[in-house]
């Protein structure tokens, strides 16, 4: 998985048809033609394919469908993929890992691989519809390591009436994991004793939900070399657990671990069907048991952990006991294991009041560096300081999750309580507690001095104080910091240690300014689940190590992308969810010239605006590597272009006509701004402008006069002696004319004598 999610960051959207991802050495393809199942458009040098064949139509695998891809390392098949017809896969020289998961397949032809040409290490085969396992198909796997057949209900593989029974692995001289869970689950299986005896070097064996056991309880004495064995969820005796007495005797003496999950008493709920110390005695002879794991067998020990079950168990280091529905241990039932393990979850210890081995260091082995206690109804732990601090000065990590503790779980004593400095890890998620804070919070902290991890999530802590400052791991997501969140804050921010912070789901509305400033170490910070609408873009400004920042489900409209300024080492960045409709330039820009280091965005699920002036996101989007998720990029506007894909190049949804209301609408806003600036300053100098008037009506009156004088037909000037009566009727007479528009004519006038002057202009 680790692979493909390297491959999957390394590839753009792919162009070819039905291919959601592809590149120059990786490809994701879902499709449902027939007639190419497999596209032979992609790139030939690619060399790991995952494809998922919906078609109704049966699908033959052969060479003409993986000749072009030589270079070929992993092919990940599901969906209807009927045969594998001989040479399928040969040619491919490079090949390791073959996957067809989920299939239709049902049958594999003789040299499918090609023979003795195959480098294939890794072949799994869960989930198909084989009925056999193909006797030789498998000769031409020399280098083949690990093979899973799990999940084929209806395989026939350990009916004594196969002729090949067991044969099926015979020249596997590699094969070193065989997955069979599963396997004839659906069908009768009396197989012999001596099936795996082709594969006796095989290390890792998982027989879970299978009827293997049914062949007697010598069936793994061939694996001379077995160190990992997985027999959950099978009955060998179709009785009472404690009959395994037998199988147990028989088990290989190299084994390191063994999972015996899911053993339940379903005929019998009483102590006759119970495991007890006689039927653990095989095991307990096995010199290199490690791990021993009886999770979710429900009643296979009683009500109660006896005190001798568990003793001379030399070499056990794990020991797995969850979800049993035991409510007692006694007094010294684990005294004298060298047990740096233990799992007690889901069990009924709750009800007493210390815990169940009471407040003797002698009860425990004092090795112990892992204890989990939870789902075990526990309310309250007296003594618990110094239980802990006497019985296990080795431990590491202590778990109390999924109880029901209302307050940390430390009392006051009188006596001297030596510290439990190797604790770590401490998790108390789940519970009701309601406050991380004041002397309870001092009695962890000083009990646990180097405590680096608490989880606390899932409770109602809605009061944060006094936290260690050793922490440099805090959850508190899905609790109630909002109620002081002021307080809580300041709180947090004395934690200049931590790593990793979680504040997710705490219906936070801010963030303090300043509170991430001293964490100068932080490398994973999540908010998601808030109703955070901004964040100052100071508010990373001293995180130089943030390598990743959750956001999701938030209510940001606008990304101040500078808030990621001095973020240099920042790989992964979730802002999906939110009501972002578009990302600007500046956002853009910073994007590309991180195109190397942030190579994991998510920002899917915003209401996307694809109106006119988004090209340049829209075009980003559709080259950058960093979004690796298609779904969720949808338009939501304009109406025409919704659930449009946004980084639709080739169809673009981006529209740029403008519509007539924002013209409307930009001469309105025009208007109203030259009103503004012509009033307010003609209010603070009206008399300025009074005057201004003043000064313009008269201007006006003397622009009127020059209009009519320019209208005028004629300009006169009359010279006239004023004593003269001859020139003062000659006056007269021209006035008269003049006032009635008429201007006489100079020869129908007389003049009294030469002196007289008319002067016309």
């Amino acid at each position: 998985m680790v692979v493909f999610l390297l491959h999957y960051a390394a590839c753009m959207r792919c162009e070819v048809k039905d291919c959601i991802r592809c590149g120059p050495h990786f490809a994701e393809c879902e499709t449902n033609d027939f007639n190419r199942p497999i596209p032979q458009e992609l790139n030939s040098s690619i060399q790991t394919m995952y494809i998922n064949y919906n078609g109704s139509q049966n699908v033959e695998l052969n060479n003409g469908l993986f000749k072009k891809f030589r270079n070929l390392t992993t092919v990940y098949l599901t969906g209807n993929f009927r045969t594998l017809t001989n040479s399928t896969f040969q040619g491919l020289d490079n090949l390791t890992s073959v996957t067809i998961y989920k299939s239709s397949l049902s049958r594999i032809d003789s040299d499918a691989f090609g023979h003795n040409t195959s480098t294939v290490q890794k072949l799994n085969l869960t989930g198909t519809q084989l009925t056999r396992i193909p006797v030789h198909t498998f000769h031409s796997l020399p280098n083949l390591q690990t093979m899973d057949l799990s999940g084929n209900l209806n395989m026939l593989v350990c009916n004594k009436d196969m002729v090949s029974i067991g044969k099926e692995f015979k020249l596997l001289p590699s094969l070193s994991k065989l997955v069979l869970d599963r396997v004839g689950a659906n069908t009768p299986c009396n197989t012999t004793a001596d099936y795996f005896e082709p594969i006796s070097h095989i290390i890792d064996l998982r027989l879970s939900h299978t009827g293997f056991f049914m062949a007697g309880p010598k069936i793994l004495t061939t694996l001379t070399k077995l160190e990992n064995l997985s027999m959950s969820a099978v009955n060998p005796f179709k009785g009472c657990p404690r009959k395994a007495k037998e199988l147990f005797t028989y088990m290989p003496k190299t084994l390191v671990n063994l999972k015996v999950h899911d053993w339940k008493t379903y005929d019998v709920m009483n102590e006759s069907c119970t495991i007890d110390e006689e039927t653990l005695l095989g095991l307990k002879k096995l010199p290199n048991l490690r791990s021993l794991e009886f999770r979710y067998s429900d009643k296979v020990f009683g009500e109660r952990i006896t005190k001798n079950l568990f003793q001379n168990f030399s070499a056990l280091e794990k020991l797995d006991l969850g979800w049993c529905s035991f409510n007692s241990i006694a007094t010294g039932a684990f005294t004298g294991l060298k047990l740096k393990e233990l799992k007690l979850n889901m069990n009924q210890l709750g009800s007493r009041e210390f815990w169940p081995f009471g407040s003797d260091s002698r009860n425990l082995t004092s090795e112990v560096e892992s204890l989990e206690l939870s789902h075990c109804g526990i309310v309250a732990i007296k003594y618990y300081a110094s239980f802990i601090a006497k019985s296990f000065p080795k431990l590491n990590f202590l778990d109390l999750s999924n109880n029901m503790l209302q307050y940390l779980p430390v009392f006051y004593e009188t006596s001297y309580q030596p510290p439990a400095s190797g604790i770590t890890r401490f998790n108390i998620a789940r519970n009701m507690i309601r406050a991380l804070s004041g002397d309870a919070m001092n009695q962890i902290c000083n009990l646990m001095p180097n405590l680096q991890i608490l989880s606390a999530y899932s409770n109602h802590i809605s009061e944060l104080s006094d936290l260690c400052i050793s922490l440099t791991s805090l959850s508190l997501d899905h609790n109630l910091i909002w109620k002081n969140a002021d307080q809580n804050f300041q709180a947090i921010a004395l934690l200049k240690n931590l790593e990793y912070l979680d504040l997710d789901t705490n219906n936070l509305s801010y963030v303090r300014p300043g509170m991430f400033d001293n964490m100068v170490e932080l490398r994973i910070l999540l908010l998601s689940g808030n109703q955070l609408k901004h964040i100052d873009d100071q508010t990373l400004r001293y995180n130089r190590n943030l390598a990743e920042l959750y956001l999701m489900s938030n209510k940001i409209n606008m990304f101040n992308v500078s808030l990621l300024e001095n973020t240099k080492k920042l790989k992964l960045l979730f802002i999906s969810t939110n009501y972002i409709t578009t990302f600007n330039r500046s956002f853009v820009e910073f994007m590309e010239n991180r195109n190397e280091t942030l190579t994991s965005l998510k920002i899917s699920e915003n209401p996307f605006d694809c109106s006119c002036g988004h090209e340049y996101f829209r075009d980003w989007l559709y080259k950058t590597k960093s979004v690796h998720n298609s779904v969720g990029l949808e338009c939501a506007t304009p109406e025409n272009m919704a659930q449009k894909k946004v980084y639709n190049y080739k169809e673009p949804p981006f529209e740029c006509k403008i519509k007539e209301p924002l013209i409307w609408t930009s001469v309105v806003v025009g208007l109203v701004l030259m009103t503004i600036l012509i009033v307010v300053p003609c209010y603070r100098y009206r008399w300025y402008v009074s005057h201004a008037v003043i000064v313009l009506q008269a201007v006006k009156d003397r622009a009127m006069d020059i209009k009519h004088s320019d209208e005028c037909k004629y300009d006169a000037m009359i010279c006239s002696d004023n004593n003269n009566e001859a020139d003062m009727k000659f006056v007269r007479v021209m006035l008269q004319h003049l006032e009635g528009g008429v201007f006489p004519a100079i020869d129908s006038m007389s003049l009294h004598d030469e002196d007289e002057r008319v002067c016309f202009m």
